[in-house]
């Protein structure tokens, strides 16, 4: 079978929750191999459309493929970071435990995580530069460092596309930065589908951006000035140019 020409493809989707229209007419293309990036107000629909793609909503009206089928039966293709996961710190788990939860469904029928499940989740914890953290206890980490240590669960399943709801919430910026470089590595191998909220990291990193509130619009970044913002946010905006500066080694700044 050959290969689908795109990851994700929408036409024509209306999503109706609880009789409240949350998507309407939307239709979008994600390239195989993009990093796409959602832009969007509270309650505009992103982390629905996401939900969408991982056949966990079903469209009201229109249609849905993912990799080339139903994005049901593309789920276990999907890797996926959701918003907001709770995590009791004081839970007695380490590490690779939280990556190894990625590979359930995935081991033996009889049980446990045999030896190749422990060896590709030390993989992704690699990818994320988290290898040497393994046996530490997860509620020791850092947000930051838990956030990719959840990236690396989701990985762990070797997906061919990966979506992630605003992983960098609750992240200095320095973290932040450190966090979106390791995606723009994975994307060199896999799909990467991001919520975020900062528009000042998209507007210096992407070509364009996809901008929900109820229907979805692509806009080059370069246009993302103060009207398209007032018009995506639904009210008027105030925006003040500032450089991002980064410590450097010494005490120094960029």
């Amino acid at each position: 079978m050959s290969a689908p020409s795109a990851a994700v493809e929408m036409a024509g989707v209306d999503l109706r929750l609880g009789g409240v229209m949350v998507l309407r007419q939307v239709n979008l293309t994600i390239a195989q191999g993009q990093f796409a990036v959602l832009v969007g107000p509270n309650g505009g629909g992103k982390t629905s459309l996401l939900k969408l793609m991982l056949g966990l909503l079903t469209p009201s009206r229109g249609r849905v493929r993912v990799l080339g089928e139903s994005p049901r039966r593309a789920r276990r293709r999907v890797g996926y970071v959701p918003q907001h996961l709770q995590v009791d710190p004081s839970f007695p788990v380490t590490v690779l435990d939280v990556v190894l939860m990625g590979r359930l469904g995935r081991t033996s029928p009889w049980g446990g995580y045999g030896r190749a499940d422990r060896q590709q989740a030390l993989a992704a914890l690699e990818h994320m530069d988290m290898a040497p953290l393994a046996g530490r206890s997860f509620g020791q980490l850092s947000g930051g460092q838990r956030q990719r240590v959840l990236i690396a669960r989701a990985l762990v399943s070797q997906p061919e596309m990966l979506l992630l709801d605003e992983p960098s919430a609750g992240m200095d910026v320095v973290g932040e930065h450190e966090l979106f470089d390791l995606l723009d590595r994975l994307h060199q191998d896999i799909t990467v589908v991001l919520v975020t909220h900062d528009l000042g990291f998209v507007s210096s990193h992407f070509a364009e951006a996809i901008c929900v509130n109820r229907q979805v619009v692509i806009h080059p970044t370069r246009d993302l000035g103060r009207q398209a913002i007032s018009d995506l946010y639904g009210q008027p905006m105030r925006m003040v140019q500032h450089q991002h500066h980064l410590p450097l080694p010494g005490g120094e700044h960029g």
